[in-house]
């Protein structure tokens, strides 16, 4: 997996993820953590995971896929009772 921070930062890992029907629904990191669809405490949002195959000579070699989380970190000056996010960028290479 590929990761893009908002701040620039770039990294690549091997971690496990949940696919159900041809979706990312949860990445989770070697320290217990996790990012995942639906409920959370933690007040993201997560966004995409749906796969894409890459096939070479007719056989799929890859699937790929963007995930999205978008953290809230302040509350929006401008629009009472709304958030600013930071969103962080998951390419996500399954082979």
């Amino acid at each position: 997996m590929d990761y893009y921070s908002y701040t620039g930062y770039t990294a690549t890992y091997i971690l496990d993820v949940k696919v159900v029907d041809e979706r990312v629904v949860a990445i989770y990191f070697s320290n217990g953590g996790s990012l995942h669809t639906g409920y959370n405490n933690e007040g993201y949002y997560y966004k995409g995971g749906y796969l894409t195959a890459q096939t070479y000579n007719g056989y799929i070699v890859a699937l790929t896929t963007t995930v999205s989380v978008s953290i809230p970190y302040a509350q929006n000056p401008y629009i009472p009772g709304t958030y600013l996010y930071h969103t962080n960028k998951y390419v996500i290479k399954i082979e």
